[in-house]
């Protein structure tokens, strides 16, 4: 991210002070973040960024070990989901790269600027449990290995017949 991207994120403090108050919801301080971090540019940019931050980011982000995981799974031809409360616009071309399945936060879309509105509800928590049980039944699967990171995570890790919480966090 440029200087920027650091100016932007700095003049959002006040309303991330305001949403550790309990002002804001995780959905407005979501919308507000984008709003502000990626001002008026055009749907066109916006996407180009994602991908880019996709290609370019998303895999120095990614644990080692959390890698390793995916890709032993990869290689047993197992379903696997990204579940996540991210945008997915960023995330799409790694999960493509690892033959994920996506369910994350969506986000408006335009013809000319981009938004900054999610569609439809945050992906976070008892969401999550919702958009995973509407792409999947999850009876026909006799194992569900699931790995969360956050208190947005327990509600699905309670689905799965073996759950992993922050098994990243040390590595």
């Amino acid at each position: 991210p440029g200087s920027s991207f650091y100016l932007h994120l700095w003049l959002s403090v006040p309303e991330l002070i305001l949403y550790f108050s309990g002002y804001f919801s995780k959905k407005q301080i979501k919308e507000r973040l984008l709003k502000n971090i990626c001002g008026k540019i055009s749907q066109k940019q916006f996407d180009a960024l994602c991908a880019a931050f996709g290609e370019n980011e998303i895999p120095k982000l990614i644990k080692p070990d959390a890698l390793k995981c995916i890709e032993d799974y990869q290689n047993q031809d197992a379903t696997m989901v990204l579940l996540t409360a991210s945008p997915e616009d960023y995330l799409k071309s790694f999960c493509r790269k690892h033959n994920m399945k996506l369910i994350g936060t969506k986000l408006q879309r335009s013809s000319l600027f981009f938004p900054g509105k999610i569609d439809g509800e945050n992906c976070f928590g008892i969401e999550k449990v919702k958009r995973l049980e509407a792409e999947f039944d999850l009876r026909e699967f006799e194992t569900r290995i699931g790995f969360g990171d956050s208190l947005g995570d327990k509600p699905f890790l309670k689905l799965m017949t073996e759950a992993h919480y922050k098994p990243f966090r040390n590595h």
